[in-house]
């Protein structure tokens, strides 16, 4: 009987001549600070198997130093064809990351559907609110900080006592100030900020909006951590949740800045019900 040549698209039997590698990995120790430390890989992706915990952080130029830094923690990658990586990172006491290396095929791709962002055991694709009678989407801005040796914040509040649950979809912005580490976090937590802006009367019916957003600035914030956000070249952040997360009342989500002594400029678009 002949064997089955194509499943899915791929050749198999080319697959066994050619022993395709489809990839390498290595783990760096990042309890000692580097900079442009040069590695000789090539390939054409690069996938965070494994880190220690979400505050875990690598950077990574790819081919050259005059390259700007990519940010690398768990669960992101990159598509791109290179030669040679130059990492850097701060010193981590007790913390390493492993790295997927493509070689000689095209990338492959490691999901974890686990890990969906999920709040109190309840999660709804952005379909969802696409049919809903009850309101629409808006957006508002926060800015917070800086002040010297304090961490910036903006909220998404859903403070208690309300019939209504929010759904955010897509969180925004921008970072002021010189970064080390390009990008933000993103957290769930019980804690209200200061007010910047109630919800509007945006819901269809005339309804006013229940969530509001927040800011503080503060020397060290607390929380469950949802998500490291990558910041761009022109410290711009955009960040779409599939599914929507989930804010019943009393629940609140922030983003916030990963160093100290920056600006945090950021919106949230969510939907209530």
């Amino acid at each position: 009987m002949e064997k089955q040549k194509f499943i899915g698209g791929v050749d198999f039997d080319e697959l066994r001549a050619q022993r395709v590698q489809v990839y390498n990995t290595f783990t760096v120790d990042l309890a000692t600070a580097r900079t442009d430390v040069e590695y000789i890989y090539t390939g054409n992706y690069i996938y965070v198997l494994e880190a220690t915990d979400t505050d875990t952080l690598l950077q990574v130029k790819l081919n050259e130093k005059i390259r700007n830094l990519i940010p690398l923690y768990k669960g992101r990658g990159i598509r791109a064809p290179f030669y040679r990586l130059y990492l850097t990172n701060a010193a981590q006491t007790g913390k390493s990351i492993t790295l997927a290396i493509g070689v000689e095929s095209d990338s492959f791709e490691v999901q974890d559907f686990g890990k969906a962002l999920e709040i109190s055991g309840e999660v709804y694709t952005n379909e969802w609110y696409k049919d809903t009678a009850l309101l629409r989407a808006f957006s508002q801005w926060g800015n917070a900080g800086p002040i010297a040796g304090q961490y910036s914040a903006v909220q998404l509040c859903m403070l208690g006592g309300s019939d209504r649950t929010a759904y955010c979809n897509k969180i925004e912005g921008y970072v002021v100030g010189v970064m080390t580490s390009p990008c933000v976090k993103l957290r769930h937590h019980t804690t209200s900020f200061t007010l910047v802006r109630q919800g509007e009367n945006k819901l269809l019916g005339g309804a006013a909006g229940i969530a509001s957003v927040r800011q503080t600035t503060s020397a060290g914030l607390t929380g469950d951590e949802l998500a490291i956000i990558g910041v761009d070249a022109d410290q711009r952040f955009s960040f779409e949740a599939k599914p929507a997360i989930l804010l019943p009342p009393g629940k609140m989500l922030h983003v916030e800045t990963y160093e100290i002594n920056l600006t945090l400029v950021a919106s949230f678009e969510w939907v209530e019900r």
